[in-house]
């Protein structure tokens, strides 16, 4: 680890705070996104070049 993550965790421990709960929310989100999003945008290319062709 490096010497600004263990700052970090050991700041985190002293003040009792720990990962934003909105964090978590909009980094589930994004990745969701991503993860589906792609396949959607892969298919559409797809199915526009079968249609083309």
């Amino acid at each position: 680890m490096g010497e600004c993550t263990r700052r970090w965790n050991a700041a985190a421990r002293l003040t009792g705070q720990g990962t934003a709960t909105a964090f978590v929310i909009v980094a589930t989100l994004f990745l969701g996104a991503v993860l589906v999003g792609w396949r959607i945008i892969a298919q559409v290319i797809i199915r526009r070049r079968v249609s083309a062709g």
